[in-house]
């Protein structure tokens, strides 16, 4: 019954490390990382550059009293940027980055009263926001100036030339909508001019233009759309309103743009919408010191025979996490173990003791919640051994596998520390004398944790 119950907890381990682990690396490339904001100042601009890895989306829009830029990113995983950056130049006093939702990041400009024109590009790596005093459209540098070469796309992705084919407007569920359809891949940046009511889509490489400008629209405060050639393979789309330009967002189709705007007292766009639903808590410190004991039931009959009862084994082991994504960590452990018992020599029956000092390497997961955090470990111990009486003394080594399972509960106010609880399964058999001792055996025991972040 034992040696039943003994295979289910190590295959249950097994199996709960093969499923965190798939789980894991199968998702890591779902979620994006928002690495830096580095701001680049001119006479001319003021550039943010916004670095992100991984796979995301984003959206724009502005909120009043006070003035603010906001851009949203999603899905967002870890953020290592500067919580505020004091800016002071083009009309942006600072730039400020926190996580709105647990899969969204929010990087807020704070604006002066006056707004100033900007622009913004989804480049490769990242967003770039430019902000700029525009006097006029034609104090927009052209979007070539603006592209780098990785974000031109390969020559083996382009079948065809892209043709921006048509523009089409419309009210729908009471919001203004416009298309652009767009035939074959493209990029595009926006750029809005506040003190004009103009919002102007620059698009590139689209060598072929079949849309016409549409005039006299007077729809929803939207006067004309102005479709020009601005350079062999740049197309630029200039919208005009008659009143203050709303906020709004854009979503890429198939065929194109699809641009919704939002009526002026309608100021707040609801945040873009997450591909995955899932709260990520506070990341858990890199590396963690920990003592523990508990009493150590060594699995042999003759040695339980000679040696009554349980003994506590007490430890001490230093962790390090070296990969995580969201709540999921996977980590090393390097610790050592203490364990001495007194009896009767298995050999010589003499009153001797019995001293057991386990090191061990292990891998292990950890799955960060708001007030725990469930692990299992996978690992190889090195068991050494003594017994010592008056009359004979042996001594040696043996090496097996430990699996573990337990929890760490952490400690509301002191979030440097937590207890935990384990169960700890040892295989080990030690040779001397043409006598097999089992020493491996089951331990239940506590400890408290301290982490820190080193490195």
């Amino acid at each position: 019954m034992l040696k039943k119950t003994h295979l289910t907890l190590l295959m249950s381990a097994v199996m709960l490390f093969s499923i965190c682990a798939a789980e894991i690396f199968g998702g890591q490339e779902d979620i994006a990382v928002l690495e830096k904001i580095e701001l680049e100042r001119s006479t001319d601009f003021l550039r943010a550059t916004i670095s992100i890895s991984g796979n995301f989306g984003y959206q724009h829009f502005e909120l009043e009293e006070p003035s603010r830029l906001v851009v949203e990113i999603t899905p967002v995983g870890e953020i290592h940027t500067e919580e505020l950056v004091d800016v002071d130049a083009f009309g942006v006093k600072t730039v400020r980055t926190g996580r709105f939702k647990p899969d969204t990041a929010r990087i807020v400009f704070d604006l002066v009263e006056r707004l100033p024109s900007y622009e913004i590009v989804q480049v490769d790596g990242g967003i770039e926001v430019v902000f700029r005093w525009v006097e006029s459209v034609d104090m927009i540098p052209p979007v070539t100036e603006r592209t780098p070469e990785q974000a031109k796309p390969p020559a083996e992705e382009m079948k065809k030339e892209s043709r921006l084919n048509s523009i089409s407007y419309g009210r729908r569920d009471d919001q203004l909508k416009v298309d652009i359809h767009i035939d074959g891949e493209f990029y595009y940046k926006t750029i809005e001019l506040r003190q004009f009511s103009q919002l102007i889509l620059d698009f590139w490489p689209v060598p072929l233009l079949s849309a016409e400008s549409l005039k006299n629209i007077n729809l929803s405060g939207l006067r004309e759309i102005t479709v020009e050639k601005t350079g062999p393979e740049t197309v630029r789309v200039l919208l005009d309103f008659s009143g203050m330009l709303s906020s709004f967002k854009i979503d890429r189709k198939e065929d194109g743009l699809s641009i919704t705007f939002l009526p002026v007292e309608e100021r707040v766009i609801a945040p873009a919408a997450a591909p995955k639903k899932k709260t990520v808590y506070p990341p858990i410190e890199n590396t963690a010191a920990t003592l523990s004991f508990g009493p150590y039931e060594i699995f042999d009959q003759l040695y339980n025979q000679i040696y009554v009862g349980n003994t506590l084994m007490f430890g001490f082991e230093i962790s390090r996490i070296f990969a995580r994504n969201d709540n999921h960590n996977f980590g090393v452990a390097l610790g050592a173990n203490y364990y001495k018992d007194t009896g009767s020599s298995t050999l010589t029956r003499e009153e001797s003791t019995f001293t057991l000092v386990p090191y061990y390497i292990c891998v292990e997961y950890l799955w960060n919640q708001e007030e725990v955090i469930p692990f299992v470990r996978l690992g190889l111990n090195i068991m050494s051994y003594k017994e010592k009486s008056d009359v004979h003394e042996v001594s040696g080594s043996s090496f097996g596998p430990q699996v573990a399972l337990g929890i760490y509960i952490k400690i509301p106010e002191i979030e440097q520390l937590r207890f935990k609880f384990y169960l700890m399964w040892i295989s080990a058999t030690a040779e001397e004398e043409d006598v097999s001792i089992n020493i491996g055996g089951i331990e239940a025991g506590l400890g408290i944790s301290f982490g820190f972040n080193l490195f």
